[in-house]
């Protein structure tokens, strides 16, 4: 049975994943989704609520990713107004299959 992974990627951000598909294609890059931007250092899955991730970037960042609202708090910042807003990702594959692109924008959430 597959479970979540989460993992750190250096110039990618943090992602999560199935550990391994049901589907007889594998792993595909729609199976994964991006939890936060920048330099991917580590990620912790809080363990009675899987939906809820812990990340790690750059500059000593560090998020809170719900995926169930989709919003991500900075919470090495927490008295700032953005504190508190909503990531959009898409990620594109490139001419190699290991390779992707990502797209992000974050805003205010409502």
């Amino acid at each position: 049975m597959p479970y979540q992974v989460c993992c750190g990627l250096h110039d990618n951000g943090n992602w999560c994943g199935a550990s391994s598909s049901l589907s007889g294609q594998g792993n595909r890059q729609p199976d994964w989704r991006n939890l936060s931007v920048g330099d991917g250092f580590f990620t912790v899955t809080v363990l009675d609520k899987p939906w809820l991730v812990y990340s790690n970037s750059q500059a000593g960042i560090i998020n809170l990713t719900d995926a169930q609202r989709r919003t991500e708090d900075d919470l090495s910042h927490p008295r700032t107004a953005s504190a508190r807003s909503v990531t959009q990702c898409s990620a594109t594959s490139t001419a190699t299959a290991s390779a992707r692109l990502t797209t992000c924008s974050r805003g205010p959430s409502t």
